[in-house]
């Protein structure tokens, strides 16, 4: 499952600063629909077995959680307690809103199934990366469109690994993240801003945590793909039950050796730490943005690429978590780091080649 954490709001002046973007982008964006007012998590672990995510408005979504959460904690939970306790609950307080649920339970073999739940106008649609979506919100449209494109991602984990899906929620994030970086799209129809993603990991539901994403454009140099240096890098990590976002814009990237690793170093950082809180009563009181940034150091990193072509912009995307790869960052010494060992650096160089090549000889 994956939600945004995008809140807009109509008839407001300014939109807030974004992960992202780092500017005030209220001037780019239509003057005459919702901006961006506030960023809160709209996905939910309601316990081992169960996750929740929303769409809509935040005070129907709070008053939900309120009386869902007792409930889903209590012991013995299935999929009969729970279509019991749906068709009793009250939805009339709840008119603008959606939610999509899915329950980890063992069949009548033993064997783990998943049950799915879903309360609104849900488009369910067949697609490229995920053979089947259920999707709801305004970036209904973008995001079918998105997952139907021919999805050029890639991993170090050999195909048929369990994880291919992490690779593939991971790598659509960075995706995501990095278009919209460079050019709003997503910001113009009122979703995005950062994205959280559940999966199941053979005991129970989590988030993915301590992952970066690193976003990169590049074009074309005398019919090879040319990939310049990183300019930023999303910092994704939970503490307790806040996702805090650490937002590094990297200058002066030099690139180095380390034995078998090439590193890329910046220590001319422009950086903003967001605490992206779970909804709740007072929350919109919440500031955001806070001045205690801290240090991160992570093995999962996806890496999301914008490259033009004299005929369109690809966007491939890559994930890995392994010891080939490593992000680091220390606010005290203003220092970020990149590590990549110099076979992944082949590899995904070839794949990048690969794709530019496959896409000049489609013309």
């Amino acid at each position: 499952m994956i939600a945004d954490i995008l809140f807009t709001q109509e008839n407001v002046t300014h939109s807030i600063i974004l992960p992202t973007i780092g500017i005030d982008i209220t001037k780019m964006l239509p003057a005459n629909k919702p901006k961006p007012v506030f960023l809160a998590q709209k996905l939910y672990v309601l316990n081992d077995k169960l996750c929740i995510a929303f769409a809509g408005v935040a005070d129907e979504i709070i008053s939900l959680l309120e009386d869902f959460r007792p409930f889903c904690s209590a012991p013995g939970l299935n999929t009969e307690s729970l279509l019991k306790f749906l068709r009793q609950y009250d939805f009339s307080s709840f008119r603008e809103s959606a939610f999509f649920m899915m329950l980890i339970e063992n069949d009548a073999d033993g064997k783990l199934a998943v049950q799915e739940f879903s309360y609104g106008d849900f488009s369910s649609h067949d697609n490229r990366l995920f053979d089947q979506s259920q999707t709801i919100g305004t970036g209904t449209k973008d995001f079918e469109s998105i997952t139907n494109e021919v999805m050029n991602f890639f991993s170090s984990f050999q195909d048929g690994d369990i994880r291919q899906g992490i690779v593939k929620k991971a790598s659509l994030i960075a995706r995501l993240l990095t278009e919209e970086r460079y050019t709003l799209a997503s910001l113009f129809n009122q979703w995005g801003g950062g994205y959280e993603f559940a999966f199941f990991d053979g005991k129970k539901i989590m988030k993915l945590d301590n992952t970066a994403y690193i976003l990169q454009t590049g074009d074309s140099i005398d019919g090879e793909p040319s990939i310049q240096l990183p300019i930023m890098a999303q910092l994704y990590r939970y503490n307790n039950q806040e996702l805090i976002i650490t937002s590094v814009e990297m200058h002066n990237l030099e690139l180095g050796r380390e034995g078998e690793y090439i590193t890329m170093t910046s220590n001319i950082l422009k950086v903003r730490q967001y605490l992206i809180p779970e909804l709740r009563r007072g929350v919109f009181d919440f500031e955001h943005q806070v001045s205690k940034v801290t240090s991160f150091d992570s093995n999962s990193v996806a890496m999301g690429f914008l490259l033009q072509t004299s005929n369109t912009i690809l966007k491939p995307s890559f994930y890995s978590y392994s010891i080939d790869i490593r992000v680091t960052f220390s606010p005290d010494k203003q220092l970020l780091v990149i590590y990549v060992h110099e076979r992944l650096r082949d590899f995904i160089a070839n794949k990048l080649k690969k794709e530019y090549q496959d896409e000049v000889n489609t013309k």
